[in-house]
């Protein structure tokens, strides 16, 4: 089991949590996002974005949906408490398999007192890390026991710097701009302010990877997206339901980077708020032999198509289920790529 915990802005809403070894997943439609328990809460930014995104990416691959874990806050950390005490008593049971914290009052206390009911646990659950939660871990002074954070440029400066408490304080001197990454990148690795990998969103996304740079993805880009507050949900929603899948955190990291440019305008032109492809999902076709040639074949959408050739051979069957199985409409990129360049002729 894979667990996405956040917090949904409206303090009358509820605490939702998994219900038994394998609990009912939440569902799509243009409506939003369907919870287990009968409730519907709109897709549009947040926890919210972030498991929209995460199940759809699911859906392409086939392979179990995240349970949601997820609390009312609005700034006053009530809700989120409530969700960091269950969390702690239930873990045992739980025993995920990974945990991805989002948007979440930061509370150093129960943020210990949860990451010592992680580390009591069998097997160790791969930890991600973003928003409210990620700023927490940070101020721990315990962010390595995380696999991945997913900071913009201006976390990272928080993350460099190792006397702020919050991103609202980060020193100055500390500029967060594209150009400085590789200063801040190192300031935050020598301080233990992050874990080995990371993915930087900006721009140009930089995939961190056993704490040295693995890639950068500056295409596709989508410059409109970005004054509207970019990809960030969506880049740790579509890494999130890669690593359920079973990815190597590296290779998750890099796909998501490539696929989220493209998600909010998909949705933005299918005037929906949901990453549902707009097109039934053709059976599944037998794997290619090994050794076939990973190139763009006929069925794939212009846009995957030009992800595909950005990357490393081998890499490329690993990345887009569309070349692994021949289903074009099952990959979230080719499913949103192929509407997208319909509806834009």
């Amino acid at each position: 089991m894979w667990i996405i915990a956040g917090t949904i802005p409206d303090p009358d809403f509820s605490l939702l949590v998994p219900e038994g070894p394998a609990p009912r997943s939440a569902s799509l439609s243009e409506a939003g996002l369907h919870l287990p328990d009968g409730r519907t809460v709109p897709v549009e930014r947040g926890t919210a974005a972030l498991a929209a995104t995460a199940l759809q990416t699911c859906a392409a691959l086939d392979c179990t949906p995240p349970a949601l874990l997820l609390a009312g806050d609005t700034g006053s950390g009530s809700g989120s408490r409530r969700l960091y005490a269950w969390l702690e008593k239930a873990l045992p049971a739980l025993a995920p398999r990974g945990l991805t914290f989002h948007y979440l009052f930061p509370d150093v206390d129960w943020h210990n007192r949860l990451l010592l009911a992680v580390r009591e646990l069998e097997n160790a659950p791969l930890m991600v890390a973003d928003a409210g939660f990620m700023y927490v871990a940070k101020m721990s002074g315990y962010a390595d026991a995380y696999e991945l954070f997913t900071p913009d440029v201006g976390e990272l400066a928080f993350l460099a710097d190792e006397k702020a408490p919050h991103p609202f304080y980060t020193r100055g001197f500390l500029l967060a701009e594209e150009q400085n990454i590789p200063v801040l990148l190192a300031r935050a690795q020598e301080h233990g302010n992050c874990p080995a990998n990371l993915i930087i969103k900006g721009k140009a996304d930089h995939i961190i990877h056993e704490s040295r740079l693995h890639a950068v993805v500056d295409s596709p880009s989508v410059p409109a997206m970005e004054c509207i507050g970019g990809t960030g949900d969506i880049v740790t929603g579509l890494v999130t339901g890669l690593l359920c899948a079973g990815l190597p955190t590296a290779t998750a990291a890099l796909a998501a980077s490539g696929m989220a440019p493209e998600l909010p305008l998909i949705m933005v032109v299918m005037g929906v708020h949901t990453c549902e492809p707009p097109h039934r999902r053709p059976a599944r076709s037998p794997a290619p032999q090994q050794g076939r040639d990973p190139r763009p074949g006929p069925g794939l959408s212009p846009l995957c198509g030009r992800f595909l050739q950005g990357l490393e051979r081998d890499l490329a069957p690993a990345l887009c289920p569309c070349f692994l199985h021949q289903r074009s409409s099952a990959c979230v990129l080719c499913a949103g790529g192929a509407f997208l360049m319909a509806g834009l002729r």
